[in-house]
């Protein structure tokens, strides 16, 4: 009967023990800034915004702004 309790705290032991198994760290924002997630998620909404206005405006002269901003919000990597 000791035997199997052993073995399960053992077994217990090893598998907080073991490296790999350790939650990803979340990233903390300090109070008043955002997290590298919280930022792509606004970066994506403002993006998908200002393409609704071309899409939907295209001869409103905020649409010209809205471009100017869509430009401005893409990565480096994909700008023009």
């Amino acid at each position: 009967m000791r035997l199997p309790l052993a073995f399960l705290f053992v077994a217990l032991a090893l598998s907080l023990a073991t490296p790999g198994c350790k939650e990803k760290k979340k990233v903390e924002a300090k109070p008043g800034e955002l997290t590298p997630d919280q930022k792509e998620k606004l970066r994506q909404n403002a993006a998908k915004a200002y393409g609704q206005i071309v899409k939907d405006y295209p001869d409103s002269p905020y649409a010209a702004e809205a471009k100017l901003r869509l430009e401005a919000l893409k990565p480096p990597t994909q700008k023009k």
